[in-house]
């Protein structure tokens, strides 16, 4: 994803129904969605969008929902080992399971209250023996065993929970931006640190303008945008304004994907206009067939600039493409005005991190691939006094001494 990023864009469908006669795992290429776009053009979705929206929740032990659940890891597994990406959401239904929604209004809501479990009114911490922390560890814990099943499977996962929670709809973001960073963070440690989970990238979500619902660099590998014309519409449209607020808001240190949405952009849009999302992600059912025409579908899908299934040269093929970065990586390391100003010549993995006088680590600023081009780093939130920051790359680095006034 990383070496096609700005370069060309990945294809990707979501799907809903993944169970054939007797509850049994459809095949990727009879599932509906799948099938519909594969008819149109002749060609796949490199990337096949799955749910546990059936994996938790007061019917979770009954057996329609544990096959659902199932035919999703099937799935999953399926078009990895066909060379194609596997990305998972999770509508996370009522924890409490007095009701069977996510939802934090409309006709079925539920009034599952999370903060109910925080020590403070910030919730920097939880109260862990609180039946509402159990409850959502809980559920965290049986999402762990289907992912560490697919780990097991040496399955990779786009991995996008918590989504749209600035829209406030769902219970988790119903609390304010606060809380729900402390609820992602919760989610995020349980799975990395608690699970051991290495096989998931982090997607979260943004509606263009939630800077402050933002977990922070560390707990985030891309940058999705959902996006829904209302009142709605079908529109080919690059969707560049969106792309650019991402920018403009939080940087360009994370890859940014269009991850939900329904009319797909036309390629020559995107390219004509620079809006270079890494995949497009439309919604299951009328939003494949209705928002994009069977001859929308041939156009995008058979277009040079759209990754498809087969164009994917298959995992067992496929060698990292980073190259170390030569010796003239670093164009500038400097700072001015409260922050790192650091210049590259050349897309690298860099780790930007700060360290006391005495040569202790006090934090990182950044650390994974970062673009070529000019990034700022700020060192506002580092008490008063004076620090080094060493930036480090494969084949060089180089150290600053900053004052933080």
């Amino acid at each position: 994803m990383r070496e096609k990023f700005q370069k060309k864009i990945i294809s990707g469908v979501m799907t809903l129904n993944v169970l054939g006669g007797n509850n049994a795992p459809l095949p990727v290429f009879e599932q509906e969605d799948v099938a519909h776009v594969r008819s149109a053009s002749q060609k796949t979705p490199a990337i096949l969008g799955v749910d546990f929206m059936h994996a938790t929740g007061k019917s979770t032990t009954e057996s329609w929902f544990i096959s659902y659940t199932e035919a999703t890891l099937a799935m999953a597994k399926e078009i990895y080992d066909l060379g194609g990406i596997p990305t998972y959401s999770w509508h996370w239904r009522d924890p409490s399971q007095k009701t069977d929604s996510f939802y934090s209004g409309g006709d079925t809501p539920t009034d599952f209250d999370f903060t109910a479990a925080c020590v403070d009114a910030l919730c920097a911490s939880w109260n862990t023996n609180s039946n509402i922390y159990k409850e959502m560890t809980r559920d965290i814990d049986i999402i762990a065993g289907y992912l560490k099943t697919l780990q097991t499977q040496g399955v990779a996962v786009l991995w996008r929970p918590l989504h749209e929670a600035s829209g406030g709809w769902f219970w988790w973001g119903a609390k304010g931006a606060v809380p729900f960073k402390s609820l992602y963070k919760l989610v995020y440690d349980r799975l990395t640190n608690h699970h051991g989970l290495n096989n998931l990238i982090w997607v979260w979500n943004s509606d263009g303008s939630d800077l402050s619902w933002y977990p922070g660099n560390d707990y985030v590998d891309i940058i999705g945008r959902d996006f829904y014309y209302y009142p709605r519409e079908t529109n080919h449209a690059s969707l560049i304004g969106e792309f650019e607020t991402i920018k403009n808001v939080f940087g360009t240190s994370k890859m940014i994907s269009l991850s939900e949405h329904g009319s797909v952009p036309y390629p020559e849009n995107l390219i004509a206009d620079g809006a270079d999302w890494s995949y497009f992600m439309p919604w299951y059912g009328d939003y494949v067939t209705q928002d994009n025409s069977v001859s929308d579908w041939d156009q995008i899908m058979n277009h040079d600039y759209v990754i498809t299934l087969e164009d994917m040269p298959g995992w067992a093929n496929y060698s990292v493409g980073l190259a170390p970065p030569p010796k003239n990586t670093f164009n500038s390391v400097r700072y001015e005005n409260g922050a790192l100003h650091f210049s590259q010549t050349v897309l690298a993995e860099v780790s930007i991190e700060v360290f006391d006088l005495k040569g202790t680590s006090v934090g990182v600023l950044y650390r994974g691939a970062l673009s070529a081009g000019e990034h700022l780093f700020s060192l506002r939130n580092y008490s008063k006094g004076v620090y080094f920051v060493r930036v480090k790359t494969a084949l060089q680095n180089k150290t600053v001494r900053v004052s933080v006034p």
